[in-house]
């Protein structure tokens, strides 16, 4: 049975049948904190993964910080894998995908409401000597008729960031990765996958710019709730598709915006002191 999950670590640790010319994995520790690096090497590994060609960042964390002093460190690991990823000037766009009024999915549009726009619209530059930044947030589908990409699409061809960052909410296998993993990728990211949904990807492809995602898993798949609570696996036929999130996911998506809101700002403003950055994203 194929579960669905939008982390590539979990998708690798279920593939016995991987070259190293397929995948190249390393992971670091920092104190309580690993970061995990794959990328993808093949067609034959995008294959097997079902995953697009390309870097896949996983940052782990024991929990999700409580305030923001305790977020500053995860936010300069999350801010240094964006910023290995990030072209070194230009305009950037900030972009929250997601449906605010699903909590579960808000986590894009609440990081982007955290994300400072310093782009001058009349002089194409940034205030104060920040890096010229957009942010914006795509309303969903249902409501506009349009996909997340087509939206986005206009945008870069009316402001041509040198790159999108692109904030989702994502779904995980296993129980133990909701609100845990930060997972970051330069492949972009494919709205609604985790959740069954199809829709047009945001990507080089469809964007016309280099388009890095990231984000939080929020939500698991409950056959593998009850996979992991029991040994058993049961399939569509025994259970009906449906998404499990926590009791407490307000909470955990609140935490997670502002961990993220904190990593995007220090990878975009790296001169800004610490309390700067913690105050851009409260």
């Amino acid at each position: 049975m194929r579960y669905r999950t939008d982390l590539a670590t979990e998708t690798v640790a279920v593939r016995g049948d991987l070259t190293a010319e397929d995948l190249r994995k390393t992971e670091e520790k920092h104190g309580k904190y690993r970061v995990t690096r794959v990328q993808i090497c093949t067609e034959r590994g995008e294959r097997l993964l079902g995953k697009p060609q390309g870097r896949y960042v996983t940052v782990t964390l024991p929990s999700l910080p409580s305030d923001t002093a305790d977020s500053l460190f995860p936010a300069r690991l999350i801010a240094a894998e964006l910023t290995a990823l990030l072209p070194p000037e230009g305009t950037v766009l900030v972009a929250g995908l997601g449906n605010p009024s699903l909590t579960a999915d808000s986590l894009g549009p609440l990081t982007a409401a955290r994300v400072v726009a310093t782009r001058d619209p009349n002089l194409e530059t940034a205030v104060a000597g920040l890096r010229p930044t957009a942010v914006t947030v795509p309303d969903v589908c249902g409501k506009t008729g349009m996909d997340a990409a087509e939206q986005l699409r206009g945008l870069c061809d009316r402001l041509r960031p040198v790159a999108v960052i692109a904030v989702d909410a994502l779904a995980a296998v296993s129980i133990d990765h909701l609100g845990k993993t930060v997972q970051i990728t330069d492949v972009g990211l494919a709205p609604g996958s985790g959740a069954g949904e199809r829709r047009c990807a945001v990507n080089h492809r469809t964007l016309g710019v280099p388009v890095i995602g990231i984000g939080v898993p929020t939500v698991v798949d409950a056959r593998c709730l009850i996979a992991d609570l029991t040994g058993l696996e049961l399939s569509e036929h025994h259970l009906p598709t449906m998404n499990v999130t926590p009791q407490d996911i307000d909470l955990r998506v609140r935490r997670a915006a502002r961990l993220l809101a904190l990593g995007i700002h220090a990878a975009l403003y790296p001169d800004l002191p610490p309390d700067r950055v913690c105050a851009l994203a409260e």
